[in-house]
This record gives structure tokens, sequence and C-alpha cells, in this order.
């Protein structure tokens, strides 16, 4: 998968592209959220949800041993916890248990793939730009296959189905398991050209990414 040169710095093009490649590539396999796996469960297992979950046991396990809790993510860590206790609490006094528990799952496992995503960040200092880059390939993707379903396209619309269900074609862009609402599609893109802005300041990535994140951002 060839990269833009814009999206790499200068000197170092073949390690940043397989980082990226790799990044992106392991975001869009949590994206299967329609991928069933074991649909004798009830409601059924999706194989997104499931990458998520194994990803985040195994590296939160192997980034323990390896560098236990730094000092620097201690209130990182701490705040983590507390969110996790009052999700708790929540199920524990909700009137419906069943989706209290089914929601408190679903939010716990995006805490500790924050958490994860952090340890991994201060473990290796290339895994923030090259998320960042692979972020700003997705945004696009998002974009363009939203662009693709409006106009009614059979291939992307075929492709889109292994992300959401068919109903949620109403709703644009909508073709990840992340942007699962186009406000959380917005709020999320903005969120990453402030991430390549500050990026950008530490001469992490190019001016030409900057510009594509902004440009993708307003679009969004």
């Amino acid at each position: 998968m060839a990269l833009p040169k814009y999206l790499v710095p200068a000197g170092d093009l073949m390690p940043n592209a397989i980082a990226t490649t790799l990044c992106l590539a392991v975001y869009l396999l949590f994206c299967l959220q329609q991928v069933v796996i074991a649909d004798w469960l009830g409601s059924g297992v999706s194989l997104g949800a499931t990458a998520i979950r194994v990803f985040v046991g195994a590296v939160s396990v192997w980034l323990w041993r390896r560098q236990g809790i730094p000092p620097v993510l201690r209130l990182p860590f701490l705040a983590v916890l507390a969110c996790m206790a009052a999700l708790a609490a929540s199920v524990l006094m909700s009137a419906h248990p069943v989706i209290a528990v089914k929601f408190a799952i679903k939010y716990c496992t995006a805490l500790l793939l924050l958490w994860t995503l952090l340890n991994l960040a201060l473990a290796f200092p290339a895994f923030p730009p090259a998320a960042a880059r692979a972020a700003l390939l997705a945004l696009w993707g998002n974009i363009l296959l939203g662009m693709g379903v409006r106009f009614d396209s059979p291939a992307l619309k075929s492709f889109s189905l292994a992300f959401h269900p068919e109903a949620s074609f109403k709703y644009l862009p909508r073709a990840s398991g992340i942007y699962e609402h186009p406000a959380i599609f917005g709020a999320t893109s903005v969120m990453l050209a402030l991430l390549i802005f500050q990026l950008y300041a530490q001469g992490r990535l190019t001016k030409p990414a900057l510009r594509w994140a902004i440009l993708g951002a307003c679009l969004a």
C-alpha cells in the first residue's frame, strides 16, 4: 500500500509507511462491527469488538510486564479507574441491568483501549505520528465512502455493510465502527486535526498533512 509522500517525513519513508499501514489495518479490523463470528451467543459477537478486546488484553499485559505504570501515566490510570467505578455504580443502580451491562462493557472497552494507546505512545515514540497518519487516511476514506454510498454506488454500499447495517445509510458518512453518528464523526475529525497540529508543531508531521486534516475536519 503506497502512501502519499506528504504523509511521510523525508528520509524515513519505508518504516513510516509500514507503521502507518499497520495502524490503518488494525483500525479497520476494529471497525468490522457487522461481521459476526459467534452468533450462537444470542445477539452475536462481532469480529471488530472481539479484536479490540483481544488487542487491549494482550497489549496491556505485555506493556505492564515491560514498563509497569510509568509516573507520567499514573494520573490517567487513576482517571480510568474512576470512570470504571462510575460505570459499575451505574450498572448497580440501573432499572434495566441487561442494557446497562451491555453499554458498560462497551464503554469499559473504550477506556481500556484509550489506556493501551497511551501506553503505546509512551513506549514507542514513532506510534503517535503513524497512528495520526492512519487516522487521516481513515478520515478521508470515510468521507469518500460516505459520498459513494450517498450516490448509490453498489460496490461501496456492499463494502459498507461490513461496518454498519443498511439502515444506517441515512447517516452520512457512515463507514466505520468509531464514527457511529455524524456528530461523533465531526467531533472525531476535529480532534484528529488538533492532534495532527500538535505533531506538526513538534516537527513530526508535515504541513500538507495538517492541511488535509483541517480540510477533512471542515468537510466532516
